[in-house]
Order: C-alpha cells, then sequence, then structure tokens
C-alpha cells in the first residue's frame, strides 16, 4: 500500500515536471520538485527491497504505515498548494503561492525524515540504504542530488 501512495505522489510530481508547467514559478521550485522526485525514488527502491528482505514483518508493516501516513499528508500538502497557484486571483497571489509550495516540499521532507526518525530501526535500514546508494554511485562516477 506504501508503494502505491508513493507512485501517486510521483505521478504528480513528474506530470509538473513533464508539462513544464506554469505551475512550477521558479527554476529553484523545479529543482525542489525534482530533488522530490528523486528521493520518492530511492524511498520506492528502498521500500521494494526491504520488503523482499524482510525478516520482521512485524516491523515492515510499522514501516509501510508510516511511509503511506506520511506520503497521503505530503500529497494533501502538494494538491492544497497546486490548488492555490491555479486560483490565485493576480501575479502578487500567484507569486505567494508558489513561494508557499516551495516552503511544503521542503516541510514534506522534513516531515518524512522527523517520522522515520522515530523509529531506530528503521531511521538505521534507511540511513544505511541512503549511504550505499550514494557509495555505488559515486564509485561508478555518478552523481545523485548533486552531491559527488
Amino acid at each position: 500500500m506504501a508503494y502505491c501512495c508513493i507512485s501517486s505522489l510521483m505521478q504528480t510530481l513528474k506530470q509538473l515536471l513533464q508539462a513544464k508547467s506554469p505551475l512550477i514559478c521558479e527554476s529553484f521550485i523545479q529543482q525542489h520538485v525534482e530533488s522530490s522526485y528523486q528521493s520518492l525514488c530511492t524511498l520506492q527502491v528502498f521500500l521494494e527491497d526491504t520488503t523482499n528482505e524482510a525478516n520482521d514483518i512485524e516491523n515492515l508493516k510499522i514501516l509501510e504505515n508510516k511511509i503511506k501516513d506520511v506520503v497521503y499528508k505530503a500529497e494533501d500538502r502538494v494538491d492544497s498548494c497546486l490548488t492555490n497557484i491555479i486560483l490565485a486571483q493576480n501575479e502578487d497571489d500567484r507569486e505567494k503561492a508558489c513561494k508557499f509550495f516551495n516552503e511544503e516540499l521542503q516541510q514534506i521532507w522534513l516531515l518524512f525524515f522527523s517520522n522515520m526518525a522515530h523509529n531506530e530501526k528503521t531511521e538505521h535500514q534507511f540511513g544505511s540504504y541512503i549511504f550505499k546508494i550514494k557509495t555505488q554511485n559515486r564509485s561508478n562516477g555518478e552523481t545523485m542530488y548533486g552531491i559527488h
């Protein structure tokens, strides 16, 4: 179920990126949308790998529920921000809505990681997984999120 929630939010972000959407007001917002999309891709792969290697089914269920809850909240916040941008009456309101959207994208990831941190085991699993991916990418000469 968490996988489906992630896919849904990824689809929303992908549509924003593909259409060169006027809803993305500034290039820095596009960067945050791209970064959020990449983070969701990584989270989705992590969830797949964790599900395939799960020894502790109970902990996996807890992890999936946490991810699902946070992603639902994130999608609600993104949808709300996009609605505010669409309904803006003038350029000033639109600019404010765009800035708020940018702030929300940043807050979404703070929310996610703070929720993951409430469970030491999942925090360690996810942290180790991200470190492993970054290490693999660096050894291949690739970059991830602009980090070499």
